[in-house]
């Protein structure tokens, strides 16, 4: 028990945030512990006595000293961070229980195990209480992760060694990094802008740890800048052990992995923690059950993270023991937030605050990097980031060089309904981003143009309908009707339209029903298809196109993916079903011969129930035998 205690303050030391909190650490990593030194825990643990709670003692004594700070780390090692009322309420209760400590104190006096209160000054120095809050979750943090890996050591000494120990080599990751840079050749100016604001950043990677922006355009190459700046600026701070890379999306996640593998491939040093990826189990023969990075994965000991914004704020935020064992790896890192504008507006305040206590107290960096950059700076209704420097020079200038859209408001930006929208979209005859803010209306939209197409097939139903309308008459004298009056000649009937609108225009009136007005709807609805089958048209070959590249790109284990949801699985299911089908249709022959029988039974039962039917077979039977006899006499006779 003391060399677990003393393996566990060791571990402490070396996590502390520096070393005038050194003492601290080790003060909490002996304590952690004593509460199995009782009698009862002895019992319990050689299956002779109940389960007995061992953290409160260690948590008692830290509050005897004056330590209460330190308490609430011990009192949750095991069950988590605790509400400060229920700690107290528990504390107070062991106040009481003055022969269970009197045990404690007499069992580690055998041991040699003495623990002299530690200097609260370095805490008390502390400024804020956010800040003196987020020391208390790093102590946590610290001693879970302490606690977990030297019982690793003693009981799963292999699993020990499988650790990953990976340190940030920033000069060979730079190397890796400028070769895949050269790769981009500078003869285009957007590859040159993009030069040009990485170099910016580069320089300004020098200047003091705390909270940088970087606000660029789409495309801008944001992912690839802020990596060569958290690496140029590791390379002027040593203190700095990791890279920790935060995304808002699984799929994007996906894509910056994979770049950052593709560059970093002769080294492994990224690690992903996220659903979407899953560390193979080591296999039975291994003398260990976890792969390295799975166990990478509860304590963030690595080089370069990718992870969720889920992931990690749950680790800033949360209160249980495996999601904040991975925080006091957080402090002496750059902190990479991509589309930070995604973060939740209720949630901005606490986070920004949070961010704002780790940039002063763990010797963090922080980046944001967006297109849409929020304003988290502290002011007046806002506790925020006291200070954020921009890494772009001049943004707006970038921006408006890689302008690639034009916005044009519709009907200067008026209430318009989504059929309205779907018009104005398909009057364009040109590729259209439509953004809508939910799902819904997104598919409404989708299905108002997807009604377009169905539009054509209902205008040549309403050609047939004006034409069945028309007396034979008006087809025969009216040149914008074919010779055999079942079409119209379009050209004719947009002159003859245009020339009895302007007509209408000059006062000219016509009945309702009368052909003058019909051979106008003719012409609108002829002007209405056209603009609809350019729309469809190109639709389909930009649809034919997006078909032939996405199939001629695919790699052979989306082939196999597409070949085997296309043909094998619909193939297989139909094998299955096939018994299925051959026993209904046998069933069905079955069902319609049990009907035919019924209706000849039925039919029999008449017959045999007829008063004359006795007679009726005498007759049949009489001319059956004169039949015969006729036939037989006819051969007689020609012999």
């Amino acid at each position: 028990m003391k060399q677990h205690s003393v393996g566990v303050a060791q571990i402490m030391k070396s996590f502390a945030l520096s070393d005038e909190y050194a003492d601290i650490y080790a003060y909490c990593g002996l304590l952690h512990d004593i509460g199995k030194y009782s009698k009862d825990f002895q019992k319990y643990i050689r299956m002779e006595g109940q389960r007995e709670p061992h953290a409160k003692w260690g948590a008692y004594k830290a509050k005897e000293d004056k330590s209460v700070f330190v308490s609430f780390p011990i009192f949750g090692h095991h069950a988590g961070l605790p509400n400060r009322d229920a700690m107290f309420e528990t504390l107070e209760i062991c106040k009481k229980d003055d022969s269970k400590w009197l045990d404690i104190c007499r069992s580690m006096k055998d041991d040699c195990m003495q623990i002299m209160p530690c200097d609260n000054d370095p805490f008390c120095k502390i400024e804020g209480k956010t800040t003196k809050e987020l020391f208390v979750r790093m102590l946590y943090s610290s001693l879970v992760d302490a606690d977990s890996l030297d019982t690793e050591r003693h009981f799963q000494e292999s699993q020990s060694d499988a650790r990953p120990h990976h340190k940030l080599d920033v000069d060979a990751l730079l190397e890796a990094l400028n070769c895949k840079l050269k790769t981009f050749p500078l003869t285009t100016p957007l590859n040159k802008l993009r030069t040009d604001v990485r170099q910016y950043a580069q320089k300004l990677a020098k200047e003091n740890q705390g909270c940088f922006s970087m606000t660029l355009p789409t495309g801008m190459g944001k992912t690839l800048c802020s990596l060569n700046w958290a690496l140029h600026h590791a390379k002027t701070h040593p203190n700095i052990k990791r890279i920790v890379i935060v995304l808002p999306f699984i799929s994007i996640i996906d894509q910056t992995a994979n770049e950052l593998k593709s560059i970093f491939k002769e080294r492994d040093v990224v690690l992903e923690h996220h659903s979407n990826v899953v560390y193979e189990e080591c296999s039975e023969e291994e003398s260990y059950c976890k792969a390295p990075k799975l166990l990478a994965t509860e304590n963030w000991d690595y080089p370069i993270i990718v992870t969720t914004a889920v992931q990690f704020f749950e680790s800033l935020f949360s209160n249980k023991r495996s999601k904040c064992r991975k925080l006091h790896n957080l402090q002496d890192s750059i902190i990479i937030f991509d589309e930070i504008q995604t973060l939740p507006v209720n949630l901005a305040e606490c986070t920004m605050n949070m961010l704002n206590d780790m940039l002063h107290l763990c010797r963090c960096s922080v980046l944001f990097c967006t297109a849409t950059q929020p304003n988290f700076h502290t002011r007046r209704d806002f506790k925020g980031i006291d200070s954020i420097k921009s890494l772009v020079d001049n943004p707006a200038d970038i921006f408006a060089a890689t302008e690639r859209v034009e916005y044009c408001p519709i009907d200067d930006y008026n209430a318009k309904s989504i059929d309205e929208i779907a018009e104005n979209v398909i009057e364009q005859q040109n590729s259209v981003l439509i953004v809508c803010n939910t799902k819904k209306k997104a598919k409404y939209l989708y299905d108002s143009l997807k009604n377009k197409e169905n539009r054509v097939a209902e205008i040549t139903s309403e050609y047939g309908e004006i034409l069945g309308d028309m007396s034979d008459e008006d087809k025969s004298s009216s040149n914008a009707i074919n010779d055999t009056g079942d079409k119209f000649v379009n050209a004719v009937v947009l002159s003859e339209a245009k020339r009895l609108e302007s007509e209408i225009k000059n006062g000219t009136k016509f009945e309702d029903d009368s052909f003058e007005l019909k051979i106008i709807k003719v012409a609108k609805l002829i002007n209405e298809e056209k603009v609809l089958n350019k729309a469809i048209k190109k639709e389909s070959e930009e649809l034919h196109i997006k078909t032939k590249t996405t199939i001629e790109t695919l790699t052979d284990e989306n082939a196999y993916m597409l070949l085997e949801k296309k043909w094998i699985e619909p193939l297989a299911q139909n094998i299955l079903e096939l018994p299925k089908d051959v026993i209904h249709a046998l069933s069905d022959k079955i069902k319609a011969l049990s009907t035919s029988v019924e209706e000849y039974e039925n039919t029999i039962n008449k017959i045999n129930s007829n008063p004359y039917h006795k007679y009726i077979l005498i007759i049949k039977k009489f001319s059956t035998r004169v039949k015969k006899e006729r036939e037989s006499a006819r051969k007689r006779a020609k012999v």
